[in-house]
């Protein structure tokens, strides 16, 4: 039968289908972005891209580790970790030994060969089964069922080996007795169980024959169409991406639309839910603000989107999914979590500057970006009073820190020099580099907000690169070399968008980092102060900028202070709710992430919750208001100064 005209014909329409798909998938990868951007290049272009950014080491070590054995989802969950495995590893034997071993000629009842085959496709009933168990029996994620396509595929799999048991004992059956061989145990046990019916041996081969080679032949061709189509995709994603395991989730701010090596992440995603599990958005307010609020129903609709490009019949479409990108944090826990390695922040970033592109960006981003436009600043006050923080500075000298020329440009932000709940944070800092005796300036009036809230919102475009400009001409005409932040998002703005602009040899430093470098150094002497802190990790501090450790030697060096880790911290830390715009956007959403959050802080037992964020800070203090809570929140800076500054001003008969 497998020599047979009809078998040769369903066979290559099969493969025909296939290859149609296969091409089809490449040239939604290496289309235009819904920014109308081009990739340029073809399919070589996008694999020198690759072999450029991969080490061909680190490449074969990701593919092997990520995309053979899921070590990210085993880190994760040993159930649907092995539950993938068993599915994976025995649709891949059965592939190999039953379609490469009919190729080559091997006999099928050949000990190790039916054995292995045998082999095969139970390992891949056991993994159904605990799919279908998981999805329709222990439902233990109500929130996340299984979609009707990922039931049918289940399903498919199922009785494709089920039918490859009874092929076997069918033909045994029909050849007559003594045929059969024990090594094959599914099909043996399957002809015992048929025997007795003693039916048309001959008729019930052949039917069974079609049916199991149907089933089969179909699943290829459906192969690059459906829910498998990641198959394809993620070898290849994972192979460009490997650089990922050296650089923050978040690493880039320049989507500018969807990118061929985007669009191959988002043909590479398995629906596995994963992110959704891990989403703070979802976790506090599920789907009844948005159908599209998990992150994987999110990257579902968007590769549709991004499919359909600019066709009038997705218009109402892009209307209707417009809210989706910003009811996010671009905490990246996404794409930490991610088994396939997504640079899921990236690709929402993407999403955003192509509803941004249609005019579809929510009605209070457009009142931010005309605050920054108008007076420099996100939260729409005089920029003439960006550094009236300083008044209430006690060691400050007479030129309040605006030098002509300086070592430190220190970079304060907008949410630090106007917020009263964070101006604290500056007046403490700038004591504490004056206390350790470096030279630094502040820009006052003139400086300008980084950009970070329009670059996070897809507004990329002439305002921000006009505020870039002005800030990096202020940090040449100050002549400084260092530049040193107290906020997470102007840090990861100037590494990620200013970097490539900015002179030669300029070093950039988080708060945290650059008081580590200044304890280190003996140029802060703190006294014992006993207290019970936790840190909470600031998302773009932590997971988007990879800055774990300083906050944590800086803590450690502070005699008395006894750091309580919370159960989720650095790479897997939940998120204050104020990031990637969400609190401009949907307030009551960022609180609800907030109370969240506070919850496991308050767990650790700890009498002070200290950030490394002004966003946090005050996210913090407000959900703790609210929830009457006994717990004090303040920054490293503040409790630096609180175990530093009166000891240092006491050595120099100051205090």
């Amino acid at each position: 039968m497998e020599g047979s005209i009809a078998f040769r014909i369903l066979e290559g329409l099969a493969l025909a289908i296939f290859a149609g798909g296969v091409g089809a998938r490449v040239r939604f990868w290496l289309s235009a972005g819904g920014g109308g951007n081009p990739t340029g290049g073809g399919v070589a272009a996008l694999i020198r891209q690759g072999a450029r950014r991969v080490p061909p080491l680190r490449a074969l070590r990701g593919l092997l580790l990520d995309g053979l054995l899921q070590r990210r989802l085993l880190r994760q969950s040993r159930y649907r970790w092995l539950t993938h495995q068993f599915i994976f590893w025995g649709f891949v034997e059965l592939f190999f030994i039953g379609s490469l071993g009919d190729m080559l000629g091997m006999a099928k009842d050949d000990a190790w060969f039916a054995f292995m085959n045998d082999l095969g496709g139970v390992v891949l009933l056991i993994g159904v089964g605990a799919a279908l168990c998981r999805y329709y029996i222990a439902r233990r994620e109500p929130l996340l069922r299984p979609t009707v396509e990922e039931g049918i595929v289940l399903a498919w799999l199922l009785v494709l080996a089920l039918s490859g048991f009874l092929v076997e004992a069918v033909r045994w059956l029909e050849a007559g007795p003594g045929t059969e061989t024990a090594y094959a145990f599914g099909g043996f046990a399957a002809q015992r169980a048929l025997e007795p019916l003693d039916l048309d041996w001959q008729a019930a081969e052949r039917l069974s024959w079609w049916v199991h080679a149907s089933l089969g032949l179909a699943l290829v061709a459906y192969l690059p169409f459906g829910k498998l189509r990641h198959l394809l995709a993620s070898p290849v994603s994972i192979v460009v991406n490997a650089e990922a395991e050296v650089q923050p989730s978040g690493a880039s701010l320049a989507p500018a639309g969807t990118s061929a090596l985007q669009r191959l992440e988002l043909d590479a995603c398995a629906a596995c839910g994963e992110c959704t599990r891990w989403c703070e958005a979802f976790a506090a307010a599920g789907p009844v603000v948005s159908p599209w609020i998990a992150p994987s129903l999110r990257l579902k609709e968007y590769r549709s989107l991004a499919r359909d490009g600019a066709s009038s019949a997705s218009n109402g479409r892009w209307a209707a999914f417009s809210q989706a990108p910003y009811l996010c944090t671009l905490c990246g826990r996404c794409g930490e979590v991610c088994p396939l390695g997504i640079r899921l922040p990236a690709l929402w970033r993407a999403a955003r500057e192509d509803v941004a592109s249609r005019s579809l960006s929510p009605a209070r981003l457009e009142v931010a970006r005309q605050a920054v436009v108008s007076e420099r600043n996100v939260v729409n006050y005089p920029n003439i009073e960006r550094a009236l923080w300083v008044d209430y500075a006690a060691d400050a000298p007479a030129d309040g820190w605006r030098r002509k020329q300086a070592d430190v440009l220190y970079f304060v932000g907008c949410m630090t020099s106007f917020s009263p709940a964070a101006q604290g944070i500056a007046v403490a800092f700038a004591e504490v580099m004056e206390r350790a005796g470096v030279d630094f300036a502040l820009l006052g009036s003139d400086e300008w907000c980084c950009g970070f809230p329009l670059l996070v919102a897809g507004m990329r475009g002439q305002d921000t690169e006009t505020l870039q400009r002005h800030n990096i001409e202020q940090l040449q005409g100050l002549g400084a070399r260092t530049v040193v932040f107290n906020c997470p998002s102007c840090f990861d703005a100037w590494q990620k968008y200013y970097r490539p602009q900015l002179p030669a040899g300029v070093e950039l430093y988080h708060s945290t980092q650059f008081l580590a470098k200044l304890l280190a150094e003996g140029k802060l002497e703190p006294h014992r102060a006993p207290r019970i802190v936790t840190y909470h990790d600031p998302c773009d501090l932590g997971r988007n900028g990879g800055v774990y450790e300083e906050p944590r030697a800086v803590l450690r060096s502070l005699p008395g202070v006894e750091l309580r880790e919370p159960k989720h911290n650095r790479a897997l830390a939940h998120c204050c709710g104020g990031g990637g715009d969400l609190e401009i956007v949907d307030a009551d959403l960022a609180a609800s992430i907030c109370a969240n959050t506070l919850a496991e802080l308050q767990a650790t037992g700890a009498e002070t919750l200290v950030v490394a964020c002004p966003e946090c800070k005050r996210m913090f203090q407000n959900a703790v208001r609210k929830q009457g809570a006994a717990l004090e929140v303040m920054d490293i800076v503040e409790l630096v100064h609180e175990v530093t500054v009166p000891a240092v001003a006491a050595e120099r008969g100051e205090g």
